[in-house]
């Protein structure tokens, strides 16, 4: 009986502290709604109707669900609903600004969901779609009227007639730039009462020694699907080794695993800063080792490289595909399919500046679960010794190269 009594005491403390954990991981999120500071249709399909384009400010219309919908008629405005393509007389898109500096500096955007409460117009039975660009103003497909490839099933609201109701699209979180959001709302046959950007953050804590300040996948090959780069938020992935692999795949991010090279839909690269002030700047450090647990990824097994480029964002080697050029055994990891494990490599100390560190991580089919700096320094803040890291993992370590 008392064995029995001692069980449940230790299930129930056990459950409560599940409960808990849970509770601070989901504390770790928040949203936040942001009206669009600006909403301007338009149109460049005018030429006999006024100087091109031809635009109207619908900001007042859209900034909250009240039954006023865009466009309004007006000179060269002819229909009270929105349809992309090469006729005069209608708006096609609306350029949208997002102010985000009320979901706070400190935070990290985990996802951006635009929310639109529209109607359908009278235009066609099998016009019913919308779909977002990055960028204000954006010119992409706006002459393009054929419901077969202007947009896919996946860009359709409802098409019963005077449908009204709520749609959503995601919003890549790498089109945001600093706290300003642009993008572009392109519309075939609807009319606008409302629209609202549900923005989740997560919060930032401060960095322990060793881990980067912040970590984003990156790709410069997206000239039609985004801007460019393209950039991915992966610090939550990397900051453990915890079976969390980055990158995720979202918009314009075709596959799970970072592969450099030409083609589009795969991130190249990660871009890193680390903060060298615990360990007294960079005078005092004796070395700089960069430590990744990767997993190898299903592009090729002849493709198994990582290489480190100093700053962020270095572009060298971004078209790079050939594996006979691009890196050398030194680079490899090992090539055996699904791989994985942590790696090492050294980092120049001369790379670092003042009192931090900008890198550029160059992958060739991997996927990243971890990453952390060693430094060899001495440090005002508690870290790891190179011995003890040594120590702890040299049953892991693969030897480099092949």
């Amino acid at each position: 009986m008392v064995a029995k009594q001692f069980f449940y005491v230790c299930a129930g403390i056990f459950i409560l502290a599940l409960t808990a954990s849970i509770a601070s991981a989901s504390a770790l999120l928040s949203t936040t709604e942001v009206a669009p500071g600006s909403a301007i249709g338009y149109e460049d399909d005018f030429e006999g109707c006024g100087v091109a384009p031809v635009q109207q400010d619908v900001t007042s219309e859209v900034f909250a669900l009240d039954g006023a919908y865009a466009p309004r008629l007006e000179p060269c405005v002819v229909y009270d609903y929105f349809a992309t393509g090469a006729s005069q007389g209608f708006l096609d898109a609306v350029s949208l600004h997002f102010d985000l500096s009320p979901v706070g500096d400190g935070a990290i955007i985990d996802s951006l969901l635009l929310r639109v409460y529209l109607r359908k117009g009278t235009y066609s039975d099998s016009w019913h779609a919308i779909r977002l660009y990055p960028g204000a103003f954006s010119q992409t497909d706006e002459d393009c009227d054929n419901p077969g490839t202007c947009w896919t099933v996946t860009d359709e609201f409802p098409g019963t007639d005077g449908w009204e109701g709520w749609v959503e699209r995601r919003v890549p979180s790498y089109w945001a730039s600093g706290n300003d959001l642009d993008l572009s709302l392109r519309l075939w046959n609807a009319k606008l009462d409302a629209i609202t950007l549900v923005v989740t953050t997560r919060s930032a804590p401060p960095p322990a020694p060793g881990m980067p300040t912040y970590a984003v996948g990156f790709e410069d090959d997206y000239g039609g699907c985004g801007g460019s780069p393209a950039i991915q938020n992966i610090l939550p992935e990397i900051a453990e080794n915890d079976g969390s692999y980055a990158p995720r795949i979202e918009p314009c991010v075709y596959v799970d695993y970072f592969a450099t090279g030409q083609s589009q839909g795969y991130l190249d690269a990660v871009a890193a800063n680390f903060d060298l002030a615990p360990y007294g700047g960079t005078s005092a450090i004796k070395s700089l080792t960069l430590r990744l647990y990767l997993q190898m990824g299903p592009y090729s097994p002849l493709w198994h490289a990582v290489r480190l480029y100093p700053g962020v964002f270095n572009s060298q080697d971004q078209d790079c595909d050939d594996y006979h050029t691009c890196w050398s055994p030194s680079d490899e990891f090992p090539g055996t399919p699904n791989w994985e494990g942590w790696i090492e490599r050294p980092i120049p100390t001369e790379w670092a500046s003042g009192s931090g560190l900008d890198l550029t991580i160059r992958i060739w089919n991997a996927r990243v679960d971890a990453l952390k700096l060693v430094v060899d320094a001495p440090t005002v803040a508690r870290r790891e010794t190179w011995g003890g890291v040594k120590a702890r993992y040299r049953q892991s370590v693969p030897v480099q190269g092949k």
